[in-house]
């Protein structure tokens, strides 16, 4: 049964004013399309192949932060159902950290964007992005004097974007004469598929890997198809097979991610045509492994931060 799943799984003003102006631009861009990165399967998934690789002393002291908060969250209480709820807030109505979701490096390949406006977005973000977010994520469960409840609250949030920077096109935003602004990562550039209407969304759902929509709580059905995605996870993309993992720096992963957005994402899958069979599969081995590579890079970033100590 287990050998089954696995192979389903697989089936002109002024310079000054300009420069604002496109900056400003860029930024509400940006805030408007970032809001989740893998749908709710993916980051389930990160999150599960995360807690069953934390070191049994983290568990003990990450489960009361998670408890701290989740009075005001009961359907994200445990650690693998606060993965999502960083995206589920924002429908809620609480958007002040729509910016921590991603980091929209510019991919620029007919050369539309002159070197400042480059340079205004790269420093822009530099600040106020996942990368510094993670940072701040870690400095708050290290911090002795911070309570429970902020601890609990960072620790929701970098569960979350831990998966977020994984996403390839959660990293990237293409230009070109068709997004002279950018396509917002992804969500405007169109795609011909049944169940995606983007190259946002087809990563998102990991090309089919990670697209089933889970309820709230989770019904036995949504636990025994989470189950079955982790176990081909894990199969699939056993830690000894990702030398990727020796990478610490919060900052390659975002590299890394960029580069696979570029390079598979649209290097492959043209506008508004149809991805190709072949892009398909791979791009199940591709999101796949970034999955696992999410998932046991957030446990060892946990283990770092809250074992031993």
């Amino acid at each position: 049964m287990r050998q089954l799943i696995y192979n389903n799984f697989l089936n002109k003003p002024s310079r000054f004013l300009s420069s604002f102006m496109f900056l400003l631009s860029t930024l509400l861009l940006f805030v408007n399309s970032t809001v989740s990165a893998w749908w709710d399967e993916g980051h389930l998934a990160v999150a599960q192949i995360a807690y069953e690789e934390l070191q049994p002393e983290v568990i003990h002291k990450v489960e009361p932060y998670l408890d701290a908060v989740s009075g005001s969250f009961p359907n994200h209480s445990d650690f693998v159902m606060a993965s999502v709820w960083a995206d589920d807030i924002v429908h809620d109505g609480i958007n002040s950290f729509l910016l921590w979701h991603g980091s929209a490096r510019p991919y620029d390949p007919e050369g539309i964007l002159s070197l400042q406006e480059k340079e205004i977005i790269l420093a822009k973000f530099e600040g106020n992005d996942i990368v510094w977010a993670i940072d701040e994520c870690k400095k708050t469960l290290k911090n002795p004097n911070a309570t429970p409840w902020a601890k609990g609250f960072m620790l929701r949030m970098l569960i979350h974007i831990v998966g977020d920077i994984h996403q390839p096109i959660h990293c990237t935003t293409y230009y070109s004469h068709n997004f002279p602004k950018g396509d917002r990562a992804g969500t405007r550039y169109r795609i011909k598929h049944e169940k995606y209407e983007s190259i946002h969304q087809l990563f998102d759902g990991a090309f089919g890997l990670g697209d089933h929509r889970p309820e709230r709580p989770m019904t036995e059905g949504d636990k025994r198809h989470l189950s079955d995605l982790v176990f081909y996870l894990k199969t699939e993309f056993p830690r000894d097979s990702l030398p990727q993992l020796v990478e610490k720096k919060i900052d390659s992963w975002r590299q890394e991610s960029y580069d696979i957005g570029v390079n598979f994402g649209y290097g492959n899958i043209a506008l508004n045509e149809s991805p190709s069979e072949q892009v398909m599969m791979e791009g199940k081995i591709v999101t796949g492994k970034q999955l696992a590579l999410a998932g046991y890079r957030l446990a060892d970033l946990l283990n770092d931060i809250l074992g031993g100590n």
